[in-house]
C-alpha cells in the first residue's frame, strides 16, 4: 500500500514481443487479465482499494499518505457534475486528513473539476463546518458542534478522526502562537487556548504538560524556559538537520525518484498518443450520452455504477 498504483490490467493479451524477462518491461505490458495474472478490476474495486490503504494510513497517522490516497479517489475521472459513493467517503476523510496535517481549510485538490468540487462540499457540509470552527472558530464552538454530530459521524465511520481533531486543537492554536511570538508566557499561552475536548480553557499545569509532550513528540519546536519565577515557551524554530551527508542522500534518493518517473511517463505518454484502441475510446467518450456512476445533484440519486475504467485501456 505505500506504492502509487499507475495502471490497471487490461483485459487484453499483450502484443508487445520483449521477452517477459526483461527488466525494461513495463508492468501494463504483461500483467493482463488474459495472462492470469491477475483479475479484472472494476472502478469502483479501485476506488475501494485506495480508501482501505488510506484509511490504514489514517489509523497509523501518516497523514501524508493517507491525504494522497484520498485525492487520488476523489480525482478519479468523472463526467459532469456525478460522484461515486467512495468519492464523497474519501473527500469527507480528506478534509479532516488534511485539517490534522496542516492545521488550516484545505483547498480542494487540483486535479478536482470545478463541478466535481462543488457536488463534493454540497454532499460534505458538515465536514466544511468543523473545518472552519477548527481554524477560526472557538474550542466551545468546535466540541459543541462535534458533540452535536457524533451520530452522524459514526454513520460515516469518520468519529476516530473527529476524535483526534478535538484533541489536536490546542496543539494547531499553540503552534500558530510562533507566527506571532518568539518567546511567550505559559500564562498567556493558557489564555490564548482552549481545550476543545472539554470546551474549557486549561490551567498553566495542564498548558506545560501540553508542551513538555508536544516537543518530546517532535510536534513543536519550542522549549520551556524559567526567569524571574515565571515560565516562558521559547519558540526555535524549525528544526533543520542541513548537514552536507543529508543532503547528499536526500539529492541521490530525489534523482532516483525522477528517473524512476521519468520512464512511468514516457510509457504513459506512448499510450494516449498511439495506441488506436485508446484513441478510439476516448473519442467515444467526447460523444457519449451517457453519465459516470456517481451522485446527482440535480435529481438527488446515486447511479449504478460503471465498472468500465480509461485506465484499463491498453
Amino acid at each position: 500500500m505505500e506504492r502509487d498504483v499507475l495502471y490497471v490490467p487490461s483485459p487484453k493479451p499483450s502484443q508487445t514481443k520483449v521477452p517477459r524477462c526483461s527488466q525494461a518491461l513495463c508492468s501494463r505490458q504483461y500483467i493482463t487479465t488474459a495472462s492470469g495474472l491477475t483479475a479484472a478490476f472494476t472502478t469502483s474495486g479501485v476506488q475501494e482499494y485506495l480508501l482501505l490503504a488510506a484509511s490504514v494510513s489514517i489509523g497509523l497517522e501518516k497523514w501524508q499518505r493517507a491525504a494522497e490516497l484520498l485525492e487520488n479517489v476523489t480525482s478519479y475521472p468523472t463526467k459532469s457534475n456525478t460522484v461515486s459513493k467512495p468519492m464523497v467517503a474519501a473527500y469527507k476523510k480528506w478534509l479532516i486528513v488534511k485539517l490534522l496535517q496542516e492545521g488550516k481549510i484545505p483547498k480542494p485538490p487540483g486535479m478536482i473539476g470545478q463541478k466535481t468540487a462543488e457536488t463534493l462540499r454540497t454532499m460534505a457540509r458538515p465536514y466544511e463546518l468543523v473545518c472552519d470552527l477548527f481554524e477560526s472558530g472557538t474550542a466551545v464552538r468546535l466540541h459543541a458542534e462535534i458533540s452535536a454530530g457524533m451520530n452522524f459521524w459514526q454513520e460515516d465511520g469518520n468519529h476516530g478522526l473527529m476524535k483526534t481533531l478535538v484533541e489536536s486543537h490546542q496543539e494547531h492554536q499553540i503552534r500558530g502562537l510562533s507566527t506571532v511570538y518568539k518567546t511567550v508566557p505559559i500564562s498567556q499561552v493558557t489564555q490564548s487556548t482552549s481545550n476543545a475536548q472539554t470546551g474549557y480553557t486549561p490551567d498553566d499545569n495542564d498548558t506545560i504538560n501540553l508542551v513538555l509532550n508536544m516537543a518530546a513528540n517532535k510536534q513543536l519546536s519550542g522549549d520551556l524556559v524559567s526567569d524571574y519565577g515565571s515560565t516562558f515557551l521559547r519558540f526555535t524554530g524549525t528544526r533543520n538537520d542541513g548537514s552536507e551527508g543529508n543532503v547528499e542522500i536526500e539529492l541521490a534518493e530525489a534523482l532516483k525518484r525522477i528517473k524512476d518517473l521519468t520512464e512511468v511517463v514516457k510509457a504513459t505518454g506512448r499510450l494516449i498518443t498511439v495506441d488506436k484502441d485508446y484513441m478510439k475510446w476516448m473519442q467515444k467518450q467526447k460523444t457519449a450520452n451517457g453519465t459516470l456512476a456517481g451522485f446527482n445533484v440535480d435529481t438527488g440519486n446515486w447511479a449504478a455504477q460503471e465498472d468500465e475504467d480509461l485506465m484499463a485501456r491498453d
